[in-house]
């Protein structure tokens, strides 16, 4: 068979690895962030409108982009979200393996040293073939790639590295033809990559890194001339927007960061080691880490950890020589864990979907490594050859199943956040999260106590004691549920759900006063809150003025004309109120024709066209 087609062959079966492996993936539900991000994200279930999709989370449109595709084709069934998440991630092995077998082959045709020994004249493709199958076979299955490929809100990492190795490769195959269309297709990836998450950013460091170590050793007059002409201006572009974001975020954001920067930095160094021994061996996964916190400059362990990055990239430069495609894996994973471990504080210092593209170095260098235990057997001898090739096969079935077993932990959300807790029993968001879990099944009484938990380790994130207050409103705890809600705005005064919520509560107890108060407090801060507006129409309902009902109403019609509680209150009103059954039947039929289980709906039909019958 030519090499050509072997190559073709050994990148499919990489990328159809990277879909077996996801197949019981496919069928998980939303969970956690999805809700916000794809659920309750309004601008994506309007494709036509491309403006607000993009715009709607303005540094990551192509994601948003992403979810309207999806939304448009499956409107909210998961399964399709999925399917795209794993053909991307499969997207991603066979753009991975064109770029390990495109830097094997420079590696070995550019190196000014003799070839490795065991290596024959008709051989070198073979074994790069298979180097670079096991590099992308690796990223394929490995289970810490399973957050970011079977977790929807994920997208991002996974949307940026297609975009990242589109861009890498056409800015190779630029720079080794000398044709200006391919740096330009690279140039054109690399945005659309920024349009997928930040750390698209790091591509022109890694570019030049690769142009370093690999290319610049055998034509060091033409990597002069490189640096000058592309890499500088792209670095210099990049790193000048990066301080400029930092300083922003610093500078105006810097009540809003979850910790200090520079305690941050400290924390991270030992984050990095943590992902890069779940890399080695994924054992002890979890949708949340707890991460030993920071609080002083002089933390050992901190210090330990910095200490040991420090050696690890002296180790890898060191290296170069000898291996330049390890080296160039090993900076490329620093560069890419860089953006979410750094200086820059996230609310979670420790995620595993953020290793999806850094780790995409750490398989370059398996590759490189793999390579060369290849070039040292002779594969003329049946037994030998077939040693490392063996090894390969078990590893990769090793963590094949690995990944299964882990996609099945996300098939629900109570075991997916009680598997969290086990892991981090002190970390606010899996307590937090499956209290909701167990609220969105309507198990109001078994998610108290987790949101309980979630106030004991934050007691100043408004958001458990929310939930916590509607479920104890569901249960009919009215007194307990508005002393919650009254302390929600004692942490945030301006807090519009907590003002709502009592609003509900008060005009549940008949209290028109302190309800009307409420809900006019929110639309002073939002004049196009739906819930507050239809609220005082109810209010003005129950108060019996017909006038004001059917203002507040058709005000919260005008802002949402297909929501069914609007409707059914204005309908009462037409009905009970104002004495006009033709108005009130419109309204009801339009109710039925949008939700036909509506309670009452149908009953409101056949009252108004009795009554007119009667008139008639």
């Amino acid at each position: 068979m030519p090499a050509i087609n072997r190559g073709r062959i050994y990148g499919l079966l990489a990328a159809l690895l990277g879909g077996l492996v996801y197949i019981n993936a496919l069928n998980n539900p939303f969970v956690y962030d999805d809700h916000v991000h794809v659920v309750g994200k309004e601008a994506i279930r309007h494709l036509g409108s491309p403006g607000p999709i993009l715009m709607s989370d303005q540094f990551r449109p192509l994601v948003n982009l992403s979810y309207a595709l999806d939304y448009a084709f499956w409107q909210l069934d998961p399964f399709g979200y999925h399917l795209t998440g794993v053909a991307v991630h499969c997207l991603n092995v066979l753009l991975l393996y064109l770029v390990a077998l495109g830097l094997l082959r420079d590696t070995v045709r550019l190196s000014p040293r003799d070839p490795p020994r065991g290596v024959d004249l008709f051989e070198p493709a073979r074994r790069q073939i298979i180097a670079a199958f096991g590099a992308a076979a690796l990223l394929a299955v490995h289970p810490m790639m399973s957050e970011a490929v079977g977790y929807i809100s994920g997208r991002a990492e996974v949307l940026c590295a297609t975009f990242f190795l589109l861009s890498f490769l056409g800015f190779r195959r630029g720079i080794l033809s000398g044709k200006k269309r391919w740096t330009l297709l690279g140039a054109l990836a690399l945005l659309a990559g920024l349009g997928a998450k930040e750390n698209g950013a790091m591509l022109p460091l890694a570019l030049l890194a690769y142009d370093r170590f690999i290319l610049a050793p055998a034509d060091p007059e033409g990597a002069g001339r490189r640096v000058r002409r592309l890499h500088l201006p792209l670095v210099s572009l990049f790193t000048i927007a990066g301080i400029v974001r930092v300083v922003v975020l610093v500078g105006y954001e810097y009540d809003a960061l979850p910790r200090p920067v520079m305690q941050n930095l400290l924390m991270e160094g030992t984050v990095i080691w943590r992902y890069l021994l779940l890399m080695v061996a994924p054992v002890g996964q979890s949708v949340v880490h707890q991460v030993r916190p920071v609080t002083t400059a002089l933390d050992p362990v901190a210090l330990g950890a910095a200490a040991g990055l420090i050696s690890l990239l002296a180790l890898t430069l060191a290296l170069r020589r000898q291996a330049p495609m390890a080296t160039l894996g090993g900076l490329w994973f620093l560069l890419l864990i860089a953006p979410s471990s750094s200086v820059i504080p996230l609310l979670e210092p420790m995620a595993e979907h953020r290793v999806y593209l850094a780790s995409v170095g750490l398989f370059l260098a398996a590759g490189a490594g793999l390579y060369r235990v290849l070039c040292a057997v002779d594969f003329r001898g049946p037994g030998v050859a077939l040693l490392p090739r063996v090894a390969l096969t078990v590893v990769l079935l090793v963590l094949s199943v690995a990944t299964v077993l882990r996609n099945r932990v996300w098939q629900d959300p109570i075991s997916l956040w009680s598997d969290a807790i086990a892991s981090a029993p002190g970390v606010w968001a899996p307590h937090y999260a499956l209290g909701d879990a167990y609220k969105r099944r309507g198990h109001c009484k078994e998610a108290l106590g987790h949101y309980h938990a979630a106030i004991k380790v934050l007691p100043e994130e408004p958001r458990a004691h929310l939930n916590l207050g509607i479920c104890l409103a569901t249960l009919k705890q009215d007194a307990e549920a508005t002393r919650v809600f009254k302390n929600v705005l004692t942490l945030e005064p301006d807090n519009i759900k907590a003002h709502n919520n009592l609003g509900q509560l008060a005009l549940r107890a008949k209290k028109w006063d302190e309800a009307d108060g409420h809900f006019k407090v929110v639309l002073r801060k939002n004049q196009r809150n739906l819930e507050a507006m239809a609220s005082l129409g109810v209010s003005a309902k129950m108060q019996k003025d017909a006038d004001s009902a059917v203002l507040y109403l058709e005000g919260a019609l005008v802002l949402d004309p297909t929501n069914t509680y609007a409707l059914m209150h204005l309908a009462h009103t037409h009905e009970a109120l104002m004495k006009d059954p033709a108005t009130a039947l419109k309204l009801y039929k339009r109710v039925v024709s949008l939700a036909p289980d509506t309670l009452g709906a149908a009953e409101g039909v056949h009252r108004c066209e009795e009554w007119l019958k009667l008139k008639r």
